[in-house]
């Protein structure tokens, strides 16, 4: 199932430090450092000014933050990809898979969503909760070009030297994990599939992501 709003409290990011840590594949990021990275993103916001955010996966499907208007985006500089390895969440040590994020190169179509400044403190603080336990994601302000102008926005960049970053899985290879892979919050084919139908929706494509997901189907477990 996928992440609730409700289930995004201490206890739960504690709960999820404490599984990382028995699988031992990588140490987590602590409270102290996850406060920092946050505050470092929030010096980046005027008092009194909303708050844009770009959403590339489950963000797209599933946003979780209150916010008072979303729009597609493009991204330029970064694509979205497959890029890190996944043991929890929607896979498990037994049967790993891949996680999406941001690489360096090439464009992403998306959604941003603006939350109302009053909002954005508290919004933000439950984005890191979701977003920000493992350290392989990045925060960045980027600026995302949307239909009604430009707009400057965080996202999440994978961090090219974390232990789980991978710079290039094949697709057939990628597809065999996340055909199978599946944990506490659903199967990695659950998330790609909604990815991809939430970008068609949209009126988008992208044609690696769909190319995967064809790979998926073949292996029959979708």
């Amino acid at each position: 199932m996928s992440v609730k709003r409700e289930d995004l409290t201490p206890e739960w990011v504690a709960a999820a430090v404490r599984r990382i840590r028995k699988d031992g594949f990588f140490e987590p990021l602590g409270d102290g450092e996850r406060a920092a990275s946050l505050a470092r993103i929030l010096a980046g916001v005027s008092p009194g000014e909303d708050a844009w955010m770009f959403g590339y996966g489950s963000l797209m499907w599933n946003p979780m933050v209150h916010f008072g208007e979303q729009r597609p985006g493009l991204l330029h500089g970064y694509n979205r990809k497959y890029c890190f390895w996944v043991r929890s969440g929607r896979a498990s040590p037994e049967l790993p898979s891949l996680g999406l994020g941001l690489d360096r190169g090439g464009s992403c179509r998306g959604m941003v969503f603006r939350i109302p400044a009053q909002e954005v403190p508290h919004e933000f603080e439950l984005l890191w909760r979701r977003e920000m336990i493992s350290g392989v994601y990045l925060p960045r302000w980027v600026t995302v070009h949307t239909p009604r102008g430009r707009v400057r926005a965080v996202t999440f960049v994978v961090d090219r030297g974390h232990k789980r970053y991978v710079r290039r899985v094949s697709p057939e290879k990628a597809a065999r994990h996340i055909a199978r892979a599946e944990g506490p919050r659903g199967s990695a084919r659950e998330y790609l599939r909604n990815t991809v139908a939430r970008l068609s929706e949209m009126g988008f494509s992208d044609r690696n992501l769909s190319r995967l997901h064809e790979l998926v189907l073949l292996e029959g477990r979708d």
